[in-house]
């Protein structure tokens, strides 16, 4: 299986990976061949990559930070909370919990040193499939830290949630392709602090998470932001996330 351009996409190629909304709706099963109708209609849906079959990697050992299961159910989750925070309302934290939980339990039973993360985004709702992998991620790499239950459930909870400010940011600044004006960056760098500020109403009180979602675009030499923070200013498992956040924008 290989990550492909859908500018590149050909009639006859075989999908690989399923193609999900970040409400959890199946656009497309994984092994539908595709046809030039297809290929339209995933163009016209503002996916930039997706999965397909390719024979000269069927040995390869491909294995995901958490299954598609999982991811499914966390971008239906991310989704609802959200959308409760924006109409105002507080986030269901239950649910919450139980995909935190999930997240954990997939990765840590997860025996390799290597995976992979399966990125399949559409430029509306990049945020929801992003904020699942740095979680992921920020688990993943938990795990070798050997940090406690605790401690990654804190880590999973704040990296879900690091983006969340980013909903009092408009649409057509999110998916803008080209460069910021410095009104709509100053715009956009305020979001970690937004982030903060609706995980302390509207989620939790957790100090730690919050911290999480506050620091994830400080840096150790102190060029972050909101505050420019350096070296131990920032909170270990802030770093770990902002590790996580710069690793899933690049790749």
């Amino acid at each position: 299986m290989i990550r492909i351009a859908t500018s590149r996409l050909r009639p006859g190629m075989i999908v690989g990976y399923p193609l999900v909304r970040d409400d959890g709706v199946v656009l497309l099963k994984e092994g539908v061949r595709l046809n030039d109708r297809l290929i339209r209609k995933i163009r016209e849906l503002g996916f930039e990559y997706i999965y397909i079959r390719d024979p000269r990697f069927a040995d390869v050992d491909f294995e995901e930070v958490i299954s598609y299961d999982i991811r499914r159910q966390a971008l239906v989750t991310l989704n609802e909370s959200f959308y409760q925070i924006v109409r105002g309302q507080e986030a269901a934290v239950e649910p919450l919990k139980r995909l935190v939980d999930e997240i954990i339990d997939e990765v840590l039973s997860t025996k390799k040193s290597v995976v992979s993360l399966i990125q399949l985004r559409q430029h509306d709702d990049a945020v929801f499939s992003h904020s699942v992998n740095v979680a992921a991620l920020s688990v993943f790499i938990g795990k070798f830290l050997r940090l406690s239950r605790q401690q990654l459930r804190i880590l999973a909870l704040g990296s879900l949630m690091h983006d969340l400010g980013k909903i009092r940011v408009p649409l057509e600044i999110l998916n803008k392709p080209e460069s910021l004006s410095e009104e709509e960056w100053h715009l956009i760098r305020k979001h970690p602090l937004w982030s903060a500020e609706l995980m302390a109403e509207r989620i939790s009180e957790e100090g730690e998470s919050v911290l999480i979602a506050l620091q994830h675009h400080e840096r150790l030499d102190g060029s972050g932001y909101p505050y420019g923070l350096s070296g131990e200013e920032i909170h270990f498992l802030s770093r770990i996330c902002a590790c996580a956040d710069v690793y899933d924008a690049l790749t």
